[in-house]
């Protein structure tokens, strides 16, 4: 495990903490990831490291607790990873909707 999981799945868990709901029962899980684009990128889309499932397990494990009764209950999982365009800040953006 990478040594910057530890403390992005806790930002992950403060930020989902703040939610007024808790789910329980089936859930959509959509994020997008939006990465640091170095100076001279491979290829045009983000197809490097870090692995996009790598991505989404420290993301489910980051709202399991706070948001999610477990990780589970997510019956759909969409995930992408891309470059931050110049005016975005890196990070993620996050659905949670009842299934």
């Amino acid at each position: 495990m990478s040594k910057n999981v530890k403390p992005w799945r806790a930002q992950i868990a403060a930020a989902a903490s703040q939610q007024d709901a808790i789910f329980d029962a089936p859930v959509t899980v959509t994020a997008v990831f939006l990465l640091k684009r170095p100076q001279r990128p491979k290829w045009e889309r983000h197809g490097t490291r870090p692995d996009v499932d790598k991505l989404a397990r420290a993301l489910l494990d980051g709202l399991t607790g706070p948001l999610l009764t477990d990780d589970s209950i997510v019956s759909e999982l969409n995930v992408s990873k891309r470059y931050a365009l110049p005016h975005e800040e890196t990070g993620v953006h996050i659905n949670v909707a009842a299934w």
